[in-house]
């Protein structure tokens, strides 16, 4: 390592082998390397022991796995992170930005995989750098860099961004200096680059945790305070600076959405209502608005700001604020121009524009924010209402998971108390909903539940059926028994690969198998989704359920209390990797909300 700075080693015997490479920029000294990587094994042991992780710092990496990894030039899992700082005063930011960022994508694989590159133009300083990992030959370099460069220019106009990816590592920085020089990112000085970069990243991650824990504090101080004195409100959330920064004024809410006009009203609930707003910088944000009336409301948005500083991922939707007032409390969030997936899906001319493509790009994206939740966290979360409508989609179709009111933490040890049982019908484990087993396969089965309604675009319980008690899922698996699957196929969807639908029918199978210990966790069903090789096992049955609750429709929300035991069954990590000064590979710059479903559960 010393010498070359760059390591590759692998250890032991199946299953306790281990695999480790490690590599430093090449602009950076042997000195400043050995600090870098003492930096990195001070962070790594908290990794263990998870089968794998990944450390990124400005100046060097590590990865380990439990397999050979050395030639992996690309993964599902790559990721991209992009200031907040963004540049939408000069015009050409843009074109000197992609320029430098294909520049040293271009050369640095014909240059022992290595490139830095430097603009000044139209008054702007840019800065771009490229590197592959050594062990990667020039094509797989290339490919990786190809990719990574697409990447990062979706972040413009923000002024700088990073792509992580398996197999290489490229970033653009804007920097304004006094003296009008480029910016040079030498040894001694890029030591100091790191070391500060490092201190921030840990500066914000302990901000966010703060936020989260003081935000939450807060609402519950104010919910005590309202059982008190009716509609009185609490002010400690404007008493910090942490605070506000997380804080909107009403004022601004108020201006945004031209006085909440029912024009630009884009939700509605039993709750709530939610509107489109634009800020004076331009930005399009959804803003929740919730009439705190209960207890159990009060409580789930707590909730939703408690879970915010615990997970991070692409494929959660991102908070951007909050405000609290006497009448009303709001939450605010990134706004998706496609809004739910329920209104395209089940829309017979709107669900016509996914193709099998665009489906599946949103089951593995829902599978990934999942993930996230289940492994990724201090602590791992149950969502328990998984649903179309409350899957987000931006102008891409990229799927984000909303709506965490009803999300619970859950700890490996039980908890003998009452357990209020909430969720909605059809999408809810049989285990969960007669007797309270909270583990994470509940959510597993309303996944499962979610696949088989994007593959047919129809409803779990709003299906024809000769039998009234059968829903999509006993259908699906008839069908499949009789080797006719293809039979609950949207004819509305256009479809290159029959069989690759097929297979991911099966998966859903998986998902919805009446055990929970029959079904695969999450880190496996992304395996299964991702990796063709990979066999798929063959289902058993799923509940067949019978709606006992009278008086109820079969697709409501409810509540429901149900004494009984909260459980988890055996947790297993993929890869899972710490985010003081590294970077977490399911945490680009993105928290976790909800805002379209303000009716998710109705009292």
């Amino acid at each position: 390592m010393k010498s070359n700075k760059f390591s590759s080693y692998g250890e032991g015997f199946a299953p306790n082998r281990i695999f480790v490479l490690a590599q430093c920029m090449d602009d950076l000294s042997k000195e400043d390397c050995e600090i870098c990587f003492s930096t990195i094994n001070a962070q790594l042991p908290g990794c263990f022991p998870h089968i794998s992780g990944r450390v990124f710092f400005d100046g060097c990496f590590m990865r380990f796995e439990n397999y050979s990894f050395f030639y992996e030039s690309s993964s599902p899992h790559d990721v991209k992170r992009c200031s907040d700082a963004v540049n939408l005063q000069n015009d050409q930011f843009r074109d000197v930005a992609t320029k430098v960022v294909k520049d040293v994508a271009a050369m640095a694989p014909g240059h022992t995989g290595y490139a830095e590159g430097r603009s000044k133009a139209y008054g702007l300083s840019f800065y771009g750098m490229a590197i592959c990992w050594n062990t990667l030959d020039e094509e797989s370099c290339s490919d990786c860099l190809s990719n990574a460069s697409r990447a990062v220019l979706e972040c413009l106009p923000s002024i700088e961004a990073r792509s992580l990816s398996v197999g290489c590592y490229l970033r653009y920085s804007q920097y304004e200096s006094k003296d009008g020089s480029n910016f040079v990112l030498n040894t001694k000085g890029g030591l100091v680059m790191y070391l500060v970069f490092i201190l921030v990243a840990v500066g914000v991650c302990i901000a966010a945790v703060l936020v989260g824990y003081i935000v939450g504090t807060t609402l519950h101080e104010k919910r005590v305070k309202r059982q008190k004195k009716n509609n009185v409100h609490s002010s400690d959330l404007e008493s910090s600076a942490i605070k506000r920064s997380l804080h909107f004024n009403y004022s601004t809410l108020e201006k945004s959405t031209d006085n909440f006009s029912e024009e630009l009203k884009i939700g509605q609930g039993g709750f709530g209502e939610v509107f489109k707003g634009t800020l004076p910088d331009g930005r399009e944000i959804a803003i929740k608005r919730m009439f705190l009336t209960t207890k159990i409301r009060n409580e789930e948005v707590s909730n939703e700001i408690d879970i915010i500083g615990l997970a991070q991922h692409q494929n959660l939707v991102r908070l951007l604020g909050c405000c609290f007032n006497d009448d009303d409390s709001f939450l605010v969030y990134e706004y998706l121009e496609n809004k739910s997936l329920d209104l395209i899906l089940f829309d017979p001319k709107k669900k016509k524009d996914l193709d099998w493509k665009k489906r599946l790009r949103i089951i593995e994206g829902t599978a990934e924010g999942l993930e996230c939740l289940h492994n990724d966290c201090q602590v791992r979360i149950i969502h328990r209402d998984i649903k179309p409508s409350n899957i987000l989609l931006d102008a891409k179709y990229r799927p984000k998971i909303a709506d965490f009111g009803l999300a619970r933490f859950n700890i490996r040890e039980k908890v003998a108390a009452p357990l209020v049982i909430a969720g909605t019908f059809g999408y809810m484990a049989p285990e969960y909903l007669a007797q309270g087993q909270l583990t994470d396969k509940v959510d597993v089965y309303s996944f499962g539940v979610l696949i088989l309604e994007i593959v047919s675009g129809r409803e779990i319980n709003k299906i024809s059926a000769d039998d009234t008690l059968d829903t999509l899922v006993t259908i699906a698996w008839k069908y499949f028994k009789e080797k006719r699957a293809s039979r609950i196929i949207d004819p509305s969807m256009e479809i290159q690969d029959v069989d690759e639908v097929l297979r991911v029918v099966q998966i859903a199978l998986l998902c919805t198998q009446e055990s929970p210990i029959m079904r695969p966790d999450m880190t496996t069903v992304i395996k299964l989704l991702t990796q063709e090789k990979l066999e798929v096992p063959v289902p058993s049955k799923p509940p067949f359920i019978v709606d006992s609750f009278h008086g109820s429709k079969r697709n409501d929300s409810i509540h429901r209390h149900h004494p009984c035991t909260s459980s988890v069954d055996s947790c297993r990590y993929y890869d899972t990797h710490q985010d003081n000064g590294s970077f977490h590979r399911h945490h680009p710059s993105s928290s976790i909300d909800s805002y379209y479903d303000t009716e998710s559960v109705l009292g």
